[in-house]
């Protein structure tokens, strides 16, 4: 079954987006110095990633904010939101994943490091590439095809396991 999953590994200087096809991409906004630094940078990644999210899209997975990470910038923040505020708009069903659920499902550890989450990516994923951004979010979209019922790849227990409190979440979507 061809199911409408994403990923999205948001990120300021490299968005990763796993499509519902399955193809992957890092978007990187215009940076030009200190232009694009703020609300602009933030609106053109949220345009991006809405126009990459295709009409009839079943579920889109987003990677968590890592609530132990030292950001003194919380611009990372504003983008999380403004990015879910526009799928809700958009009727796009979706939830989020933490970092340590992903790295567990994808290695079976969860503080594994991003050339583990990209080794994982190679070898059962088949992907091709070398960024920790689209592995990540091709690790998302696995795990949203995954709790649909239709896994794209064949993990130990423990990994499965990952996703057992997502299972139980209903995704956030307009009611």
């Amino acid at each position: 079954m061809n199911r409408q999953v994403c990923g999205i590994d948001l990120s300021l200087r490299a968005t990763g987006i796993a499509h519902s096809n399955g193809a992957v991409e890092v978007f990187a906004p215009h940076y030009d110095g200190a232009s694009n630094a703020g609300m602009d940078r933030l609106c053109e990644i949220r345009d991006h990633v809405i126009e990459a999210v295709v009409v009839d899209t079943e579920l889109a997975i987003i990677e968590a904010l890592a609530f132990d990470a030292h950001d003194t910038n919380r611009w990372g923040a504003q983008l999380a939101g403004i990015v879910r505020a526009a799928l809700f708009d958009q009727e796009v069903p979706f939830l989020l994943c933490t970092p340590g659920t992903l790295k567990k499902y994808a290695t079976g550890q969860g503080n594994a490091g991003k050339d583990q989450m990209t080794n994982a990516a190679q070898k059962r994923l088949k992907y091709e590439g070398y960024d920790n951004n689209e592995a990540d979010a091709l690790w998302l979209r696995a795990v949203g095809l995954d709790l649909l019922g239709d896994p794209v790849v064949e993990l130990p227990k423990l990994n499965r396991d990952a996703i057992n409190l997502l299972r139980q979440q209903r995704p956030v979507v307009r009611p």
